[in-house]
């Protein structure tokens, strides 16, 4: 991932030959992850390899460098795991959600933002329009911020931020689905034509009673929300202007899950989609996960390893809690 400006100096002055060790001389150019980044989308080693279509989205492979601790200046080779963008994305997010809510705002107040205000009480009426970001009018605007002094972070951060917060309170949706179309209508969606004027989204109404919701630790997610409470389809929407893109996919009960745990919410079962014998298997596949990291890349790492001993008890709680139910 990108290095943000204030942590250069963190980084040692060979760290680009010390990244490409990683990534094409071990991994081989392939993604090291064995899920670790807790996307549960994947078995195993991720397929995915550089400059090749990710699995799922399409997407141009970009192949980086994580830091398991989350900290530049360890740059051992077992601190340090060849990622995709995809999978380092969600490896971050424990980090990210520590300190993304003051970035968030810092970012709009740098970039002369009002905040924006997500009470749905403020939102009735018309819904919001999605700023086309890649039109010549915001990108004055972006230059316009950069020769006031703004950084590059401070304006991507509030253009982000802002993308997150109009896609939540509009009627649009993205035009790329990771799944058929049709899994999307048997759950009661309507989707109408692409916007002429921006493609990248497409009117959409949801099914009876559902809701969208903004991911509450990290401003490129958020969520369509079922009558439980539960999120059921995830919305990806990179708001930047070098980078415009969204796309969204079906949320397995696996991927519920999984993220019920790590939010540390609870699970809710239903009759026909996450019914509890669907959550007791997908607690035991991601216990056989945990086992697998174990025995593999986890056995020299001891931070890792507890942090996956303690995930994987969880698991285990999970699923002994919802084998009573079935």
């Amino acid at each position: 991932m990108p290095i943000r400006p204030e942590n250069r100096d963190r980084y040692p002055l060979d760290w680009p030959e010390i990244s490409a060790g990683i990534r094409f001389g071990r991994a081989g150019g392939r993604c090291e992850c064995l899920g670790e980044c807790a996307r549960g989308t994947h078995d195993g080693r991720c397929p995915n390899e550089h400059g090749l279509p990710a699995y799922g989205t399409g997407s141009t492979v970009v192949l980086t460098t994580a830091h398991l601790d989350h900290t530049p200046e360890n740059c051992q080779p077992d601190n340090l795991r060849a990622m995709c963008q995809g999978c380092h994305l969600h490896y971050d997010r424990d980090h990210h959600r520590q300190t993304a809510a003051a970035t968030r705002r810092a970012a709009v107040e740098a970039a002369g933002q009002l905040a924006i205000d997500t009470r749905p009480e403020h939102h009735k009426g018309e819904p919001t329009v999605i700023e086309n970001t890649n039109n010549p009018a915001a990108r004055d605007d972006f230059l316009l911020g950069a020769l006031l002094g703004q950084t590059n972070d401070q304006l991507i951060g509030a253009q982000e931020a802002r993308g997150q917060q109009q896609l939540v309170h509009s009627d649009r949706l993205p035009t790329e689905l990771r799944d058929d179309r049709a899994a999307f209508e048997a759950l009661g969606f309507v989707f109408g034509t692409p916007d002429a004027d921006d493609p990248l989204f497409t009117p959409a109404t949801l099914p009876d009673g559902w809701t969208r919701e903004a991911a509450d630790d990290h401003d490129m997610w958020s969520y369509v929300v079922d009558t439980l409470g539960r999120r059921r389809v995830a919305v990806f929407y990179k708001a930047a202007f070098y980078d415009r893109r969204a796309d969204m996919h079906i949320v397995s009960v696996r991927e519920y899950v999984s993220s019920q745990v790590y939010r540390e919410r609870p699970i809710v079962t239903d009759d026909t989609w996450a019914t509890p014998q669907a959550v007791v298997d997908a607690a035991q596949a991601r216990m056989n996960e945990c086992d697998r990291h174990l025995n593999t890349w986890a056995k020299d790492n001891a931070t890792e390893a507890v942090r996956l001993r303690a995930q994987r008890a969880q698991y285990a709680a999970v699923a002994a809690q919802f084998t009573s139910a079935t």
